[in-house]
């Protein structure tokens, strides 16, 4: 008696016989389940938490991320804040100074987005200048817009009246669609009659008492993966 093993086997081959071919197609392959986009919640190595400033291809084709310097180092593993998603991607690349991050993530678990809740990114965009409007999106404070401080074109940093607190960081910094800039964290508060300095962390977008949000300039950003080519170079929303 023939085994089950060798039974299928032969069904297989009385299917090619019978059905002509070309009509016989295999499933398709179902899309990932999980999203990353502007303003995604992500935890690094299982303990930093942070959040997603884009998600979009380099030229290689490769689903990249990118997100503040210091939620990790390269080779750190990257998970939805959720858990449920397992490890979703690596972080490949990193500049301290510049405070940026670039992720490869795995595009058999997770798909890139444009908008996620109130946050949408289309395009790349310079930073605006002092006085313009703009808009982040973070994991702890929400969606939230101010006005520009400084924008120096010396500087890869910007300063920005918009509330921001720890967990905020690698968030998207948004100008009219345009993703502009990552937001990296606060600017001391000086303390009068002293020479020291204090971060205030914002409880709550209502509540206009907080230090100014910096954020470093995808631009900048953009130009040196583009310099050093690798991951990230080519880079595009998607």
């Amino acid at each position: 008696m023939p085994t089950a093993s060798r039974i299928l086997v032969a069904l297989a081959g009385v299917l090619a016989v019978l059905i002509p071919t070309g009509l016989v197609s295999s499933p398709a392959q179902a899309a990932p389940g999980f999203t990353v986009g502007p303003g995604t919640a992500i935890v690094v190595d299982a303990s930093a938490a942070c959040t997603l400033a884009v998600a979009g291809h380099d030229k290689a084709g490769r689903l990249i991320g990118l997100s503040a310097g210091h939620c990790g180092n390269v080779g750190s593993k990257v998970a939805l804040e959720n858990r449920r998603s397992g490890v979703i991607g690596t972080i490949v690349a990193k500049n301290k100074q510049v405070d940026y991050s670039v992720i490869n993530f795995n595009k058999a678990v997770v798909r890139g987005v444009r908008t996620v809740g109130k946050a949408t990114v289309t395009s790349i965009g310079q930073h605006p200048a002092a006085g313009a409007r703009v808009c982040k999106s973070g994991r702890t404070t929400g969606y939230s817009c101010g006005q520009v401080i400084e924008n120096s074109p010396r500087s890869y940093e910007t300063l920005s009246y918009v509330c921001a607190a720890p967990g905020d960081s690698g968030g998207p910094v948004i100008a009219g669609g345009k993703l502009v800039g990552i937001l990296t964290g606060g600017a001391g508060v000086a303390i009068p009659f002293t020479n020291a300095g204090i971060i205030v962390e914002c409880l709550h977008p209502a509540i206009p008492i907080y230090s100014p949000m910096i954020a470093t300039k995808v631009s900048v950003v953009l130009d040196q993966l583009n310099y050093y080519g690798g991951y990230g170079a080519g880079f595009r929303p998607v």
